[in-house]
């Protein structure tokens, strides 16, 4: 597998059939946007092949995957780019495009999704009718005092999200190191689950195989 860093692409494949992208931003810095992308990389592949995967910070999405994805097989069908909380810069961007399924990532809390309010103000000011319509987004939970989903649902709903999950506090995704289900909590393995079927409800149905070989 190989990933691309943002300023430079480890290899080059061309692109031989049209490419969905799943694009995770965060509303703010430490929410956990690499640790959902590299969960989702995992969950939406298969167990011999992965999606593309495109990193805004030169290698943190690689150190976060499970090692077991990266020797998986490459699906060109589909990226899951890391834009990280680069919103306010040129990481809006990447959310402007076409075929694209865009997750904004925040802390499961009353600031948080007020955090995720203005990210969205944002991208519509500057993309205007290329912004998403309704993204999704996935609240984290980082301890503390509970915000109820149902509130956090109400919220996302308010502010133009469709609320894909809530992905609970887990001590096994605190640290900068490898998200493994190995090590994940069986309410965070079963988060994990949903929040992927509600992105695969967004993509379209598979093209032909755009598989190609392993980078290592």
């Amino acid at each position: 597998m190989s990933i691309d860093l943002g300023t430079e692409v480890v290899t080059a494949t061309p692109q031989a059939v049209e490419q969905m992208r799943v694009v995770v931003v965060g509303a703010a810095g430490g929410v956990g946007t690499t640790t959902v992308t590299a969960l989702l990389a995992a969950s939406l592949g298969t167990p011999v092949s992965a999606p593309q995967l495109l990193d805004h910070s030169g290698g943190a999405l690689a150190a976060r995957l499970d090692p077991a994805v990266l020797d998986r097989s490459v699906d060109d069908r589909l990226a899951v780019h890391d834009v990280g909380a680069t919103l306010y810069s040129a990481g809006v961007n990447a959310l402007l495009t076409r075929d694209t399924v865009v997750v904004l990532v925040t802390a499961a809390t009353v600031d948080g999704l007020r955090a995720a309010a203005l990210a969205l103000d944002h991208v519509r000011a500057v993309g205007g009718a290329l912004a998403p319509a309704r993204p999704l987004l996935v609240a984290v939970r980082q301890g503390g005092a509970r915000t109820p989903e149902s509130v956090l649902k109400g919220s996302a709903a308010e502010s133009g999200f469709d609320l894909a999950g809530v992905l609970p506090y887990d001590r096994a995704l605190l640290s900068a190191q490898t998200a493994s289900a190995r090590t994940l909590s069986a309410s965070t393995t079963n988060a994990i689950a949903a929040i992927t079927a509600v992105v695969r409800t967004q993509l379209p149905a598979p093209t032909p195989s755009g598989l190609r070989g392993r980078a290592r």
